[in-house]
């Protein structure tokens, strides 16, 4: 995964960009790969950003999905979030979502 971009636009409001190299959603073992240099997603003023290289998390409003990340033998590296002062941004290379 090397390269990859998460775009999220919005003109007038807020806009959300997630998992530039690889977003889950469910259950997922990453094994041997490297995710590297997913670049920053383009942010309008409000815009929220989150894993530039892997988002971890569940889907809003889909409910009762479980969510299991597992990461072997692989490298993450040089993926990094840029945005405006009232851009809200987390995890560059890897943003893991809590309920």
């Amino acid at each position: 995964m090397i390269g990859n971009r998460a775009v999220a636009i919005s003109r007038t409001g807020a806009a959300k960009a997630a998992g530039g190299g690889i977003f889950n959603s469910g259950t997922l073992t990453v094994r041997r790969t490297s995710v590297i240099a997913n670049p920053p997603p383009r942010s309008p003023p409000a815009a929220s950003a989150q894993g530039a290289g892997i988002y971890n998390g569940e889907i809003p409003d889909i409910e009762d999905v479980p969510v299991h990340l597992t990461i072997q033998d692989s490298l993450i590296t040089h993926n990094h979030l840029t945005g405006s002062p009232r851009a809200t941004l987390q995890g560059g290379g890897l943003y893991t979502a809590f309920r």
